[in-house]
This record gives C-alpha cells, structure tokens and sequence, in this order.
C-alpha cells in the first residue's frame, strides 16, 4: 500500500517581502506599489542657493529643506505620483507625492518644501503635508568679508541644524537633522568660495569677499518608498 500524498496550496502572493526605491533627480515621476499592504513614503525638500558677495561683504548662506512622511495603504499595481524637488526652488513646488486618481496638492500624501536662498525670501524649508514633519535649518547671514554657512536639510526624526553667520571666517554648515538629512555647506572665508549642500536638502554656503567668487548651490531633494 502506497503512503498517502498531501498536497499543499501556496497562498496568494501579496507581493514582495520588503524593498525600498529611492529617487533624487529632479522632476516628476510614477512609482508602482510591487506589494498590497502598506508603504512608508518620505519626502525631503531642497536647499537654497549660497548667496554670491557683493562688494562690500560676503553672501548669506541657503535655508535647508523640509522633510515629510507618511504611511499609506497600497494594493498590488497600484500607482503614485510624484515629485522631487530642485535646489533653490523655494516653497512651490517641494517634493510631493499623491494618487495618480487625485491632484496635487489637494490630494498630497505628503509634501517637503525647498529651503531658499536670503536673497529671495529668507523662508527654510518645512514639512508641510504628511504625519511626520521636519523643518529645515536657517542660513547663516553674511559677514565683513566671510559667507554665511548654509542650513541643513530636516531629517526623519528631527529639524536640519542652523548654520553660523559670517565673522572673521566662513560660517560653519547646519548639520544634516537626524536621519538622513544632508548637511549644509560651510561659508566661503575671505576671497573663497561657499561649499555646496550635501543631498538631500543641505543649503549652500555663501561666497567670501573677493572677485569673482561664487556661493555655494544647495542639495537638491528626494522621495524614498519603503515597503
């Protein structure tokens, strides 16, 4: 007599197991749930431009971006639409995200806007739609012949640091803010250049006093899904 057979039926995938995607180039995009079940979507904003000198003294620093994030409920296929922001693009439009049925910024799962340069606004970056929100660091102002150093982007868990004003010598960055925030950059000293922001979020530092130096460009943004 032959043993009996069992037979098992997998169950219905629901997907995979765990994954992220990260994106940080600039513009809009389409991201497609893999999985049904529920998918952490985080947003940083940009960082703003260091301020070029004039002729009398060196440049302000950029405003770090904000930060956002939020937990949403997906289906197999299903898709979101998103946004990643610029450097020194200010409030609008910001890294977003929303259902591809719905509008921005009406129907935003979350939305981080973009710190910007003094020169334009004075407004830092902040976390503006979604569950958790972090705001992003403040410039340094510009010194007699030394740059501001530029604001850090806002991490997961808290605000991008402020950066120092120009005096005697570069100001120094804004730290990046816990987790994943990217720093600023520090000010120019006399006849040098701001450092760029590090990505995502950091202002750039402002330029130092002297001919032809330039300030430092702020980190552009980025959208993460993790599933």
């Amino acid at each position: 007599m032959l043993p009996p057979i069992f037979m098992f039926r997998k169950p219905p995938s629901s997907g995979g197991s765990g994954g992220s995607n990260t994106f940080s180039t600039p513009g809009s995009g389409t991201w497609t749930s893999p999985i049904t079940g529920n998918v952490l979507i985080e947003a940083w904003g940009g960082g703003g431009d260091g301020s070029t000198n004039d002729t009398i003294s060196g440049g302000a620093g950029g405003n770090g971006g904000g930060y956002a994030s939020a937990t949403v409920a997906v289906t197999i296929g299903m898709e979101i639409d998103y946004n990643v922001a610029d450097r020194n693009e200010g409030e609008a439009p910001g890294t977003y995200a929303f259902p591809a049925t719905g509008a921005h910024p009406d129907n935003d799962y979350v939305l981080a806007t973009s710190g910007q340069d003094i020169v334009t606004s004075g407004q830092r970056g902040i976390g503006l739609a979604g569950t958790t929100l972090f705001d992003g660091g403040f410039a340094g102002s510009e010194g007699n012949t030394t740059g501001g150093g530029g604001g850090g982007g806002a991490g997961s868990t808290a605000n991008g640091g402020d950066a120092t004003a120009g005096n005697g010598v570069g100001g120094a960055a804004g730290a990046g803010g816990a987790v994943g925030g990217g720093a600023g950059g520090a000010g120019g000293g006399a006849a040098a250049n701001g450092a760029a922001g590090t990505a995502p979020g950091g202002g750039g530092g402002g330029a130092g006093i002297g001919a032809g130096t330039t300030g430092g460009l702020g980190a552009v943004g980025r959208i993460k899904f993790t599933w």
